[in-house]
């Protein structure tokens, strides 16, 4: 059963995950991931104990905005493709929230469905806790 990513643009939808580096990533300390789909293999392929996620990636972390206090990152590419990997559901660690980086004006052409597509460059919120937000309000 697939299950299709949620796109986020300055809400509460969190489907961005950090990633452990034991899940042979090829990207050392943290990264972040765009998660598109979570499934399972058919059944004339084997049974897996896990769950399969389709990710994409993002670009490693670089230094943080000093005013911001926020990391930015973008997509990360290879060879002008989107850098995808399929890995095991255990090495998703957490949720990460982004928000789309946009200058003076919203680009009024981004919705809660295109932004993670249409943006370039995003900033990695560290000042939401989404596990905590949950067990706090729900």
């Amino acid at each position: 059963m697939a299950h299709h990513s949620r796109k986020l643009f300055f809400s509460a939808q969190f489907q961005l995950s950090r990633l452990n580096n034991h899940c042979s990533i090829v990207i050392t300390g943290l990264c972040i991931a765009q998660v598109h789909a979570i499934f399972n293999l058919p059944p004339q392929f084997g049974q897996l104990p896990h769950l399969l996620v389709y990710i994409e990636w993002f670009m490693a972390l670089g230094q943080i905005n000093p005013v911001t206090g926020m990391y930015s990152v973008q997509h990360s590419t290879c060879h002008h493709h989107p850098n995808a990997k399929i890995v095991v559901v255990d090495c998703i660690v957490q949720s990460a929230h982004l928000m789309a980086k946009s200058g003076h004006e919203l680009n009024r052409d981004w919705t809660t469905s295109n932004v993670l597509e249409k943006a370039e460059i995003f900033w990695v919120n560290p000042y939401i806790n989404v596990d905590m937000f949950i067990v706090t309000w729900i």
